[in-house]
């Protein structure tokens, strides 16, 4: 599946315009549906879908990821990432409970790939859209995701939004 994806993935973008994003989805849906059990083609597909805000096809083919590879970082991360969007503001219980879920999986997926950014970014995400206080520990990692991947201007401008939310 990776050779035969490596244009597609290659190619993906999470800024993509809607157009090409929709078209890009139409394509690497086709060539993934070749390898319904491949992790990587899982994977992308998820991802891509996350990025194109459709979170059920999204759930969907991570939920058949985590399936394949239970411990798997990537599995992990993407559900709990999908799990932070549908709890949204955690007002009631069952949405706390999701968020509980995901920061489980989303630190889960830390220690098994301590070095890559993104389950520091969405560990402070998921207390951005839960509208709960950031803790510091969510903070210092940022800063670490940061230090890893400097030329990421999201990560830098979470870590401005967050910094500048302590001073206050």
């Amino acid at each position: 599946a990776e050779t035969a994806l490596v244009e597609e993935a290659a190619s993906f973008r999470d800024n993509m315009t809607e157009a090409r994003h929709s078209a890009y989805l139409a394509t690497l849906r086709r060539k993934a549906g070749a390898y319904p059990n491949d992790p990587f083609a899982l994977g992308l597909l998820a991802d891509a879908e996350f990025a194109a805000e459709d979170y059920a096809a999204a759930r969907a083919n991570a939920d058949r990821l985590l399936a394949l590879d239970p411990s798997g970082s990537h599995a992990m991360l993407l559900k709990g990432m999908l799990l932070v969007e549908e709890a949204g503001d955690a007002e009631d219980t069952a949405e706390q409970v999701k968020i509980a879920e995901a920061r489980k999986l989303i630190l889960a997926a830390n220690r098994a790939e301590p070095d890559n950014p993104q389950p520091f970014l969405a560990y402070y995400r998921s207390f951005r859209v839960s509208g709960e206080a950031v803790p510091d520990k969510a903070i210092e990692g940022l800063m670490q995701a940061v230090g890893t991947v400097p030329q990421d201007p999201g990560a830098r401008m979470m870590l401005v939004e967050a910094l500048a939310d302590k001073r206050r």
